[in-house]
C-alpha cells in the first residue's frame, strides 16, 4: 500500500568543499638608464645595472596571483615611491650616488621579492696634464747670467670643462732631483675646455 505522507522517500548526505589557498605572490623589477628610447630593461633577482653619473633611469615592476601588499622600496633613502601591483616610475632621475630598489609582494600563501642595485658612474672631472716637455728659449750652451724663459702644453685630458682660472708653475730641477726654484710670475689660464691644449710661458729665470 503506498505511504501517502512520503516518509519512506526521504534521504541525506554530506559534501566537502576544499578551499585551494592561492599561489604566492611571484615578482618583476626592471629597471632601464633613459638614455635612449631604445635601452634595454634589466631584470631578475639580484641584478645590477651601470648608469652614467647625474643620468636618469626608469623602473617598471609587476606582480602576479594577486597580492594584499605591494611596495616598491629605495632601499639607500628607505624611500616607499610605490604600493601598486603593477606601474612605472620615471622620477628616479640626475642619480649621483649608487642606489638599490627593491620589490615586494605578500599575500596569504607567501611573497615574494626582487632587489635591482644600480652603480652610478663617477662625476666628470678635468685632468691637467703637461702634454709635451717643456721646450727652454735657448739652445747649445748655456751660461751663467742668460735669461731663460720656458714652454710647455697643458692639456685638459678629463670628462669636464674647467672653468675657472688655474695658474701653472715653472721649477728648475736640479741634477739629483731636488727643486732649486720655482720660477715666478707664473702665467695662468682662465679655463680649458675637455681635450683642449694650451701653451704656456714661464716668467724670466736667470742661470746660476
Amino acid at each position: 500500500q503506498p505511504n501517502g505522507s512520503g516518509e519512506g522517500n526521504n534521504c541525506s548526505g554530506a559534501t566537502t568543499i576544499r578551499v585551494k589557498p592561492p599561489l604566492p605572490p611571484a615578482c618583476s623589477l626592471d629597471i632601464r638608464p633613459v638614455t635612449s628610447p631604445t635601452s634595454s630593461y634589466t631584470s631578475g633577482t639580484n641584478d645590477t645595472i651601470s648608469a652614467s653619473y647625474n643620468s636618469n633611469i626608469q623602473l617598471k615592476w609587476d606582480t602576479t596571483n594577486n597580492p594584499t601588499s605591494v611596495s616598491v622600496v629605495r632601499v639607500t633613502t628607505g624611500v616607499t615611491l610605490s604600493t601598486q601591483a603593477t606601474g612605472l616610475d620615471f622620477s628616479q632621475t640626475n642619480l649621483v650616488a649608487n642606489q638599490q630598489y627593491r620589490l615586494t609582494a605578500t599575500n596569504s600563501s607567501g611573497s615574494c621579492t626582487e632587489t635591482v642595485s644600480v652603480n652610478v658612474g663617477s662625476a666628470p672631472a678635468p685632468d691637467l696634464i703637461v702634454s709635451s716637455n717643456p721646450s727652454v728659449n735657448k739652445t747649445g750652451v748655456l751660461s751663467v747670467g742668460d735669461a731663460l724663459t720656458f714652454d710647455a702644453k697643458i692639456k685638459n685630458d678629463g670628462t669636464a670643462n674647467v672653468t675657472e682660472a688655474f695658474y701653472n708653475r715653472f721649477r728648475i730641477i736640479r741634477a739629483d732631483g731636488s727643486v732649486l726654484t720655482t720660477i715666478l710670475n707664473s702665467p695662468s689660464i682662465p679655463s680649458l675646455n675637455q681635450a683642449d691644449s694650451q701653451v704656456v710661458t714661464s716668467g724670466t729665470w736667470t742661470a746660476v
